[in-house]
């Protein structure tokens, strides 16, 4: 009996679709989506949205970026430093990145109260350094949850 119902328990999950925009020849920037689709049709999460301030989260951002590179990503400019994790930049592109940020703060802020694991569906967020991105990771979303 323990078992099944550990296995009925859903798994509080932040998400949100403006995450996803098409910015690479992959589709790591959209796959998520379907994940998140894939997993509520099986009633195997619970979704909480992410509260999103613009200002907020590129000042966070900043907090652990350079901000030359931030303002780059928010940008678009200079071109070089905007794509430097290998996505097409675009104002779309840069919001989702923006978005996946408050998400992965307000999934870490669940986590400390939630009575298991919550999920937080992104891709990438672990090769960025401080003043580029890279391997199609923009920012680095493990920095940003330990401050």
């Amino acid at each position: 009996k323990e078992e099944q119902t550990t296995h009925n328990q859903q798994v509080p999950t932040v998400f949100s679709p403006r995450y996803c925009c098409p910015a690479a020849a992959t589709n790591s920037t959209e796959k998520q989506l379907a994940v998140v689709r894939a997993a509520q049709a099986e009633d195997l999460i619970t979704l909480h949205k992410a509260p999103f301030d613009e200002d907020e989260a590129w000042a966070s951002i900043t907090s652990v970026h350079d901000p030359a590179y931030v303002d780059a990503v928010r940008t678009g400019h200079p071109e070089r430093l905007a794509r430097s994790q290998g996505f097409r930049w675009s104002p779309r592109f840069a919001n989702s990145v923006a978005r996946i940020w408050a998400g992965h703060l307000a999934a870490c802020r669940l986590a400390l109260t939630a009575p298991m694991m919550v999920l937080h569906p992104v891709s990438g967020a672990h090769h960025a350094n401080c003043a580029s991105g890279s391997g199609f990771c923009t920012f680095n979303f493990l920095a940003g949850g330990a401050v």
